[in-house]
């Protein structure tokens, strides 16, 4: 138990919620531990998402990108069948709202497809720093369509980001790869997935949402992947 307890406080939750702990007085709150875990996760999924773009650039110089993209949907399926079929079985498609999952499923497969063609064309570094408008649309699109309120400093920092983007771009100055575009739309097709996913949370359990973005995704690179396929 001691060999436990000390490896759980080596974790990543664990040591940012002491970080942030250590300056604010209200670290026994319910609601800021819901915010620590949130920031956290979010954090983790970063890196998880790093890890998937530097895989992607490296696997689209030598595969196509249809190829790539169906193995990035058909084993996230396998996954969820594996860990999660047992125990939910059919509930796994058990949706009350079955159009929105249907959107925001096609949404991430637009924000992969934007993505990994960009991956391709362009250099990681630079996808990356353009798809940081993400959590600038986000931050808009939050005030009409959820109807959350964003202070005046968020907004400042919209407008920082949104400029940080501009200086990347660099629109009317040299010559841009049309591919430098791509991360616009992955940023703005995965900020709705991102909307969506708010609104079907008091709904649909998150496993759910999970499988039916892995299904519709294999779904749709599965009839495409085997007219463009290299053997690995």
């Amino acid at each position: 138990m001691v060999g436990s307890s000390a490896d759980g406080a080596r974790t990543p939750l664990a040591i940012i919620e002491r970080i942030i702990s250590m300056t604010t007085a209200s670290s026994d709150d319910a609601d800021f531990r819901n915010r620590v875990q949130g920031i956290s996760l979010m954090c983790f999924a970063g890196i998880c998402f790093i890890g998937m773009d530097t895989t992607v650039k490296y696997l689209t110089q030598t595969y196509p990108v249809t190829q790539v993209m169906w193995a990035r949907f058909a084993f996230h399926a396998l996954w969820m069948l594996v860990l999660f079929g047992p125990r939910y079985r059919t509930t796994l498609l058990r949706t009350n709202r079955f159009g929105l999952q249907m959107a925001r499923s096609l949404l991430m497969f637009c924000a992969t497809a934007f993505m990994f063609t960009a991956l391709k064309y362009i250099p990681l570094a630079e996808a990356t720093a353009i798809g940081f408008a993400n959590p600038i649309i986000v931050t808009v699109l939050s005030v009409p369509i959820l109807a959350e309120k964003v202070g005046g400093r968020r907004w400042v920092a919209v407008v920082i980001g949104f400029l940080g983007v501009l200086m990347v771009l660099r629109p009317g100055l040299g010559i841009m790869h049309w591919a430098a575009f791509l991360p616009l739309g992955m940023a703005t097709c995965y900020a709705m997935y991102q909307i969506l996913t708010r609104m079907l949370a008091g709904t649909d359990s998150a496993v759910t949402s999970l499988f039916y973005t892995a299904l519709v995704g294999t779904c749709i690179t599965s009839f495409g992947a085997p007219f463009n396929w290299t053997p690995p």
